[in-house]
């Protein structure tokens, strides 16, 4: 399993936020989406690595320097870290509430952005400045990516994350899904990718999708009322000066959608927050190939060589 942002207790930290912020906080839901400049150009296919975890690729803000930009669709909005905002003389301006897998943050509105990767320009991006995940020290946040792209970029095209050939290619929202990809029914809520999970014999409950968290992240009471050991425990301080206790939990399987998939080992809170949400990461999606079609809310599962 990937160490959430490099460590459990950098994830720790970010999920504690959740104590603190979601007390009377609305989400904002997301509302415009980019577009294709030259659809003509598609396919256009570029590397990938795991930054933190987290499949990352190259990109361009309007003319500006590259920078890393995730690719997460469980984010329904584009996030630009403030460091990086303030480099490329980007202001803000109204504050806003984002929805996100680790819980609600605030955030900046900023102009709807140009973004350039590789081939692939998409225009009208809107951002968000923030610095996400949230609870990481300002000094490690040199460690995370730039930029996080999630469904109002996403959305613009199709995407395939292969990460047998460590590539993502964009594809025109004309294109069919992959016979061999095992479709997921989805939902978007909040603007991101939500399927139907369970964990064991435990009830059905909506999860996010997230390619963007490194993690899967299990809501606190399925360990409970599966009387499943927690290992690996520690205590940390959410920034808010919350305790929260944290631990590593073995689910065995989890049903994702339509799809099984066995030996999952998630992080799941053990005191100090009751509300965390199920989070799917990119521990386990990676272990496919991803089509991601998120304006059609179509996510195909393609199973890898020598995979499961």
């Amino acid at each position: 399993m990937h160490a959430p942002y490099g460590s459990l207790g950098r994830v720790a930290a970010s999920l504690g936020l959740l104590t603190a912020l979601t007390g009377g906080m609305l989400s904002l839901q997301p509302g415009p989406v980019a577009r294709v400049a030259q659809p003509a150009l598609l396919p256009a296919r570029v590397p990938y690595r795991l930054v933190s975890g987290v499949p990352s690729v190259e990109a361009q803000i309007g003319s500006g320097a590259v920078l890393r930009a995730a690719l997460d669709t469980g984010l329904g909005l584009c996030i630009l870290a403030e460091e990086e905002a303030a480099k490329r003389g980007i202001a803000g301006g109204t504050s806003v509430t984002i929805a996100t897998p680790l819980g609600p943050i605030r955030g900046i509105n900023a102009a709807p952005a140009s973004v350039r990767i590789g081939r692939l320009q998409l225009e009208g991006v809107p951002l968000v400045i923030a610095n996400y995940p949230p609870g990481i020290p300002q000094g490690r946040q040199a460690d995370l990516p730039d930029l996080w792209l999630g469904c109002s970029a996403l959305a613009a095209c199709v995407v395939l994350i292969d990460p047998d050939s460590g590539s993502v290619t964009w594809l025109t929202n004309e294109s069919g899904m992959p016979r061999a990809a095992r479709l997921l029914p989805v939902s978007l809520s909040s603007g991101r990718v939500e399927a139907q999970c369970r964990v064991g014999k435990g009830s059905v409950r909506p999860w996010v999708l997230s390619t963007g968290t490194p993690a899967t992240l299990v809501p606190s009471d399925i360990p409970k009322s599966l009387n499943l050991p927690i290992t690996d425990e520690r205590e940390v301080i959410s920034p808010s000066g919350e305790p929260v206790r944290v631990g590593l939990v073995q689910l065995g399987d989890i049903v994702v959608g339509t799809v099984r998939i066995a030996g999952v080992r998630a992080v799941s809170v053990v005191s100090g927050n009751d509300g965390t949400p199920g989070v799917v990461g990119c521990d386990l999606l990676l272990r496919f190939k991803v089509y991601a079609a998120v304006g059609k809310s179509l996510l195909g599962l393609i199973p890898r060589k020598g995979a499961l």
